[in-house]
């Protein structure tokens, strides 16, 4: 089914209703777990109840500054990167928090500075910093965190300098001339995307509806898959035509974009943990991943008697810079490492008292028994839930580079 035919389908008063009722049932669910303690990300609590039980949106920023601290935070929201800076200041950077974060990264009070963020100022901090962890101008916007942030942050400056210049209004108006319909929306998202490293449309969205364009949804990982289920159809649309879906749908709907973007985030994150999808019986939504088979019975085991339960062990090595750097991905062969750890527990999980003094000291059993588990934390494929690290739901491990 194409996206046309889709956007037919959807235009109907029945479907609308079912739609928009499944929207604010979501919406009620991810207000009550914010309310109750359920969402364990300060910022994800804070915009849920900001966005759906307040009603608010994101205004457009005054200054130059304002708009260059959004691109930031949007474009430096891919997956790695984004837990990185959380793991920072303890909850996902927003254009609030990102030069704090930065800051922590880089151990540089020069991101704290307003002035800083002045496109001409941050072009050059980001190559000072650059020459201070040993990066040359050539090696920004690389597949490290280092060179990918600052390749972002120097390509970002560059791109809003010539609007700085000429006064914000004049960017504003620039956009605004290209909202015609969504397909030359995503015709300039790609246009403005071009040249500025490790950055494409979709993170290029994230910022202009997070800085007033509220016609605008991200086609990200989780639109993508939440929007099917939604729709309840089983089709697989790219990203520009889940861009064009997103903006159509709102637009029948009589709701900004903004919101149902939002709703499909929070829900992909917090809402949709095997309840409460929309997903017909019976029928496969096509871009799910796929499920994890059910591991058979095992014995759990123990943490050995007299060992010190820790999380300052784990912290430890989380905060290992090389580690850091390189844990972006998680190779099969770390995979299958991960899936011989969990399998001394249940074989999705493995408690925090895993880790002891001895993997500070000892290098073999650090990078056996250690380094598979912290990456994965890292690039996301595992996850902390109070004392314990959990493997996604969905993930299935040594099939694929992941994630």
């Amino acid at each position: 089914m194409t996206y046309r035919d889709l956007l037919q389908l959807l235009n109907d008063p029945e479907t609308l209703n079912r739609i928009r009722q499944e929207l604010q049932r979501r919406q009620a669910v991810l207000i009550e777990m914010a309310l109750t303690g359920r969402v364990a990300d300060a910022t994800d609590r804070a915009n849920i109840l900001l966005y759906f039980r307040d009603g608010q949106l994101p205004g457009r920023p005054t200054a130059i500054e304002g708009v260059l601290k959004n691109f930031a935070s949007s474009a430096l929201s891919y997956a790695p990167i984004r837990r990185s800076l959380a793991s920072r200041i303890g909850s996902n950077p927003t254009a609030t928090s990102i030069a704090r974060a930065l800051a922590a990264e880089f151990s540089n009070t020069r991101f704290l500075s307003d002035a800083s963020w002045a496109p001409a100022e941050m072009k050059s901090l980001s190559m000072l910093v650059a020459t201070d962890h040993g990066l040359t101008a050539d090696m920004l916007g690389g597949k490290t965190l280092h060179s990918r942030i600052l390749g972002v942050l120097h390509d970002g400056a560059r791109k809003l300098e010539n609007f700085g210049n000429s006064g914000l209004g004049r960017f504003y108006e620039d956009v605004e001339k290209h909202l015609a319909n969504p397909e030359v929306a995503w015709q300039y998202l790609e246009n403005f995307a071009d040249g500025v490293r490790q950055v494409g449309p979709a993170l290029t969205a994230d910022f202009m509806k997070n800085i007033g364009f509220h016609m605008f949804v991200k086609p990200d990982f989780h639109f993508l898959r939440q929007f099917p289920r939604l729709a309840e159809v089983d089709t697989a649309y790219s990203p520009r035509d889940s861009f064009i879906l997103g903006w159509e749908l709102a637009s029948l709907l009589r709701i900004p974009a903004f919101v149902l973007d939002h709703t499909l985030y929070q829900w992909g994150r917090h809402g949709d943990k095997g309840t409460g999808t929309t997903t017909p019986k019976g029928r496969q939504d096509s871009i799910a991943t796929k499920p994890q088979p059910a591991p058979a019975a095992q014995p759990v085991a123990v943490a050995p008697a007299g060992v010190t339960i820790s999380s300052q062990v784990l912290d430890s090595l989380l905060r290992i810079p090389k580690w850091r750097e390189e844990c972006t991905k998680i190779t099969v062969h770390r995979q299958e490492q991960l899936t011989k750890i969990l399998a001394k527990y249940d074989h999705r999980s493995l408690p925090i008292s895993h880790f002891t003094k001895q993997h500070l000291s000892d290098s073999k059993l650090r990078n056996a028994d250690a380094y598979p588990a912290v990456c994965a934390l890292l690039c996301g494929i595992l996850e902390r839930s109070g004392e314990s690290l959990r493997l996604k739901p969905g993930i299935v491990l040594g099939e694929r580079l992941l994630p």
